[in-house]
This record gives structure tokens, C-alpha cells and sequence, in this order.
């Protein structure tokens, strides 16, 4: 339900320009890596190809 609400905000007018103090400037998804301190066999597939 929070989600819903925020996407709600961000695609209204009243959220104005995003800069990244909203959205991250790079664009990446935090927590994502290539390595992981979890088993990583299931990321073997992955569009990493690694």
C-alpha cells in the first residue's frame, strides 16, 4: 500500500523534477552486485553471465 501511494506521488504533478536526491543519480538498484554473501549458483544464468 506505501508503494502504491508513492508511485501515485511520483507520477502526479505535485512531485515535480526528480533529481537525485529522490532517485539515485546512477540508476542502479541498491543491494545488487555481482558477488554476494549468499550462495550465488542461482545468479550463474543471470544477464550478468557470470
Amino acid at each position: 500500500l506505501d508503494v502504491a501511494k508513492g508511485l501515485a506521488f511520483m507520477c502526479s504533478d505535485e512531485s515535480g523534477l526528480m533529481t537525485g536526491s529522490v532517485i539515485d543519480f546512477d540508476q542502479t538498484v541498491h543491494g545488487w552486485h555481482s558477488y554476494s554473501a549468499y550462495e550465488t549458483k542461482i545468479l550463474d544464468d543471470s544477464l550478468l553471465g557470470e
